[in-house]
């Protein structure tokens, strides 16, 4: 498995190797965590819309299993789950409350709020 964080997928010569890896061996698996969110007629999305074993994860979208779609809460983050979701999930934006499910930002595609969450995984204090 293979997480690429940083990675634009703009170099086509890298492109070639991760993809032909990919179409070779279906064990193989890229997770690419995004920034932005990837253009949906890209090449990005368009293979993992056609390569289970490719999943991108972006700010208000993700494709996973070939499925693109937006994220959503199904419930709101609450005490109980905000150890685990406030750093990898921006979900304090002012949502209309009679909206279920709810929006928000994936945010693991940042640096920095991947370190914060690799640090509160990894039980380390800043």
């Amino acid at each position: 498995m293979l997480f690429a964080l940083g990675y634009s997928f703009g170099d086509q010569h890298i492109n070639a190797v991760l993809f032909e890896a990919l179409d070779l061996q279906p064990r193989v698996h890229v997770v690419a965590l995004q920034f932005a969110d990837a253009p949906l007629d890209g090449e990005l999305a368009r293979r993992a819309q056609q390569q289970q074993n490719l999943v991108v994860y972006g700010p208000t979208r993700a494709i996973v299993g070939g499925v693109a779609g937006e994220w959503r809460l199904l419930e709101p983050v609450d005490d109980a789950t905000a150890g685990l979701m406030d750093v990898p999930f921006d979900s304090n934006g002012e949502p209309d409350p009679n909206e279920v499910p709810r929006t928000g930002r994936f945010r693991l595609g940042d640096f920095n709020y991947f370190a914060a969450f690799l640090d509160e995984i990894a039980g380390t204090d800043r």
